[in-house]
Protein backbone atom coordinates (compact mmCIF):
# COMPACT_ATOMS: atom_id res chain seq x y z
CA UNK A 1 0.00 0.00 0.00
CA UNK A 2 1.12 3.63 -0.33
CA UNK A 3 1.18 3.80 3.48
CA UNK A 4 3.57 0.88 3.75
CA UNK A 5 5.70 2.39 0.96
CA UNK A 6 5.99 5.63 2.95
CA UNK A 7 6.76 3.78 6.17
CA UNK A 8 9.46 1.73 4.40
CA UNK A 9 11.11 5.04 3.44
CA UNK A 10 11.25 6.14 7.07
CA UNK A 11 8.14 8.34 7.08
CA UNK A 12 5.93 8.37 10.16
CA UNK A 13 2.53 7.58 8.72
CA UNK A 14 -0.74 8.53 10.43
CA UNK A 15 -3.63 6.86 8.61
CA UNK A 16 -7.12 8.22 9.22
CA UNK A 17 -9.55 5.81 7.60
CA UNK A 18 -13.27 5.63 7.14
CA UNK A 19 -15.18 2.34 7.04
CA UNK A 20 -13.31 -0.30 5.03
CA UNK A 21 -12.96 -4.05 4.87
CA UNK A 22 -9.16 -3.72 4.62
CA UNK A 23 -6.92 -4.39 7.59
CA UNK A 24 -4.79 -1.47 8.80
CA UNK A 25 -1.35 -1.59 7.15
CA UNK A 26 1.59 -2.49 9.35
CA UNK A 27 3.94 0.22 10.55
CA UNK A 28 1.37 3.03 10.64
CA UNK A 29 -0.51 4.90 13.36
CA UNK A 30 -4.14 4.06 12.59
CA UNK A 31 -7.28 6.06 13.43
CA UNK A 32 -10.69 4.76 12.39
CA UNK A 33 -13.54 7.22 11.79
CA UNK A 34 -17.11 6.58 10.77
CA UNK A 35 -18.18 9.79 9.05
CA UNK A 36 -16.81 12.65 6.99
CA UNK A 37 -17.31 14.97 9.96
CA UNK A 38 -15.28 12.65 12.21
CA UNK A 39 -12.56 12.49 9.54
CA UNK A 40 -12.56 16.29 9.31
CA UNK A 41 -12.12 16.58 13.08
CA UNK A 42 -9.32 13.98 13.23
CA UNK A 43 -7.46 15.51 10.26
CA UNK A 44 -7.60 18.92 11.95
CA UNK A 45 -6.23 17.37 15.16
CA UNK A 46 -3.34 15.62 13.39
CA UNK A 47 -2.37 18.12 10.68
CA UNK A 48 -0.07 20.15 12.93
CA UNK A 49 2.24 17.14 13.34
CA UNK A 50 2.66 16.58 9.60
CA UNK A 51 5.22 17.74 7.04
CA UNK A 52 2.98 16.37 4.32
CA UNK A 53 -0.59 15.23 3.96
CA UNK A 54 -1.76 12.66 1.42
CA UNK A 55 -5.54 12.78 1.13
CA UNK A 56 -6.52 9.68 -0.81
CA UNK A 57 -9.92 9.17 0.85
CA UNK A 58 -12.97 9.45 -1.37
CA UNK A 59 -14.96 11.43 1.18
CA UNK A 60 -18.62 11.84 0.29
CA UNK A 61 -19.69 15.34 -0.69
CA UNK A 62 -23.01 14.90 1.16
CA UNK A 63 -24.36 13.10 4.22
CA UNK A 64 -27.86 12.49 5.58
CA UNK A 65 -29.11 15.49 7.55
CA UNK A 66 -30.41 13.21 10.31
CA UNK A 67 -29.07 9.85 11.48
CA UNK A 68 -31.70 7.29 12.36
CA UNK A 69 -31.05 5.12 15.41
CA UNK A 70 -32.71 2.05 13.94
CA UNK A 71 -34.19 0.66 10.78
CA UNK A 72 -36.45 2.98 8.85
CA UNK A 73 -39.73 1.08 8.59
CA UNK A 74 -41.65 0.81 5.36
CA UNK A 75 -44.83 2.88 5.41
CA UNK A 76 -47.81 3.26 3.12
CA UNK A 77 -46.04 6.14 1.41
CA UNK A 78 -44.54 5.18 -1.94
CA UNK A 79 -41.77 7.78 -1.72
CA UNK A 80 -39.14 8.39 0.89
CA UNK A 81 -37.30 11.70 0.77
CA UNK A 82 -33.83 11.79 2.25
CA UNK A 83 -32.45 15.21 3.10
CA UNK A 84 -28.72 15.60 2.54
CA UNK A 85 -26.34 18.24 3.85
CA UNK A 86 -22.96 19.14 2.42
CA UNK A 87 -19.92 17.66 4.16
CA UNK A 88 -16.91 19.90 4.79
CA UNK A 89 -14.37 19.96 1.93
CA UNK A 90 -11.48 18.62 3.99
CA UNK A 91 -8.90 18.86 1.21
CA UNK A 92 -9.82 22.44 0.33
CA UNK A 93 -9.56 23.48 3.98
CA UNK A 94 -6.17 21.79 4.25
CA UNK A 95 -5.04 23.74 1.18
CA UNK A 96 -6.10 27.01 2.81
CA UNK A 97 -4.22 26.18 6.03
CA UNK A 98 -1.23 24.14 4.81
CA UNK A 99 1.55 26.69 5.39
CA UNK A 100 4.81 24.89 4.46
CA UNK A 101 3.26 21.41 4.29
CA UNK A 102 3.19 19.26 1.17
CA UNK A 103 -0.41 18.50 0.21
CA UNK A 104 -1.30 15.64 -2.13
CA UNK A 105 -4.81 14.92 -3.34
CA UNK A 106 -6.40 12.22 -5.45
CA UNK A 107 -9.25 12.42 -7.91
CA UNK A 108 -11.27 9.85 -9.81
CA UNK A 109 -12.76 11.01 -13.09
CA UNK A 110 -14.47 9.48 -16.10
CA UNK A 111 -13.81 12.29 -18.61
CA UNK A 112 -11.62 15.40 -19.00
CA UNK A 113 -9.10 13.86 -16.61
CA UNK A 114 -6.29 16.42 -16.94
CA UNK A 115 -8.63 19.41 -17.05
CA UNK A 116 -10.51 18.29 -13.91
CA UNK A 117 -7.30 17.34 -12.10
CA UNK A 118 -5.73 20.74 -12.83
CA UNK A 119 -8.88 22.50 -11.64
CA UNK A 120 -8.81 20.57 -8.36
CA UNK A 121 -5.06 21.08 -7.96
CA UNK A 122 -5.52 24.87 -8.18
CA UNK A 123 -8.86 25.11 -6.34
CA UNK A 124 -7.56 23.16 -3.36
CA UNK A 125 -3.98 24.56 -3.37
CA UNK A 126 -2.39 21.14 -3.84
CA UNK A 127 1.27 20.45 -4.49
CA UNK A 128 0.49 17.21 -6.33
CA UNK A 129 -2.62 15.49 -7.59
CA UNK A 130 -2.92 11.82 -8.53
CA UNK A 131 -5.67 11.48 -11.12
CA UNK A 132 -7.38 8.20 -12.02
CA UNK A 133 -9.51 7.75 -15.12
CA UNK A 134 -11.80 5.16 -13.58
CA UNK A 135 -13.41 4.45 -16.96
CA UNK A 136 -10.16 2.84 -18.17
CA UNK A 137 -9.74 -0.91 -17.79
CA UNK A 138 -7.05 -1.64 -15.20
CA UNK A 139 -7.52 1.67 -13.38
CA UNK A 140 -9.36 2.76 -10.28
CA UNK A 141 -10.35 1.24 -6.98
CA UNK A 142 -10.77 -2.44 -7.83
CA UNK A 143 -7.96 -4.72 -8.86
CA UNK A 144 -4.21 -4.71 -8.33
CA UNK A 145 -3.28 -2.26 -11.09
CA UNK A 146 -3.84 1.40 -11.78
CA UNK A 147 -3.32 3.97 -14.52
CA UNK A 148 -2.73 7.48 -13.18
CA UNK A 149 -1.67 10.94 -14.20
CA UNK A 150 0.47 12.92 -11.75
CA UNK A 151 0.34 16.71 -11.95
CA UNK A 152 2.40 18.94 -9.70
CA UNK A 153 1.90 22.59 -8.75
CA UNK A 154 4.49 23.67 -11.36
CA UNK A 155 2.32 22.18 -14.12
CA UNK A 156 4.45 19.09 -14.75
CA UNK A 157 2.25 16.28 -16.07
CA UNK A 158 3.38 12.66 -15.87
CA UNK A 159 1.29 9.83 -17.32
CA UNK A 160 1.86 6.45 -15.71
CA UNK A 161 0.72 3.54 -17.87
CA UNK A 162 -0.93 0.49 -16.31
CA UNK A 163 1.24 -0.88 -13.51
CA UNK A 164 0.86 -2.46 -10.11
CA UNK A 165 -0.53 -0.29 -7.37
CA UNK A 166 2.74 -0.81 -5.50
CA UNK A 167 4.65 0.72 -8.45
CA UNK A 168 2.18 3.61 -8.53
CA UNK A 169 2.75 4.13 -4.78
CA UNK A 170 6.53 4.23 -5.38
CA UNK A 171 6.12 6.84 -8.13
CA UNK A 172 3.87 8.99 -5.93
CA UNK A 173 6.34 8.79 -3.03
CA UNK A 174 9.20 9.71 -5.39
CA UNK A 175 7.28 12.89 -6.33
CA UNK A 176 6.49 13.62 -2.66
CA UNK A 177 10.19 13.28 -1.81
CA UNK A 178 11.09 15.72 -4.62
CA UNK A 179 8.52 18.22 -3.32
CA UNK A 180 9.75 17.87 0.26
CA UNK A 181 13.38 18.30 -0.82
CA UNK A 182 12.51 21.44 -2.79
CA UNK A 183 10.64 22.82 0.27
CA UNK A 184 13.52 22.06 2.62
CA UNK A 185 11.54 19.48 4.62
Amino acid sequence: SPFEEGASRGARIVLISGPTSLDPPSGVEFHWVESAREMHKMVREKMGEADGIVMSAAVSDYAPAKKENGKIKKTTQKKFILELVQNPDILKELGQRKENKILVGFCAETKDLEKEALRKLREKSLDLIVANNIAEEGAGFEGDTNIVTLINNKGKVEHLSRRSKREVARAVWNRIKELMDSNGL
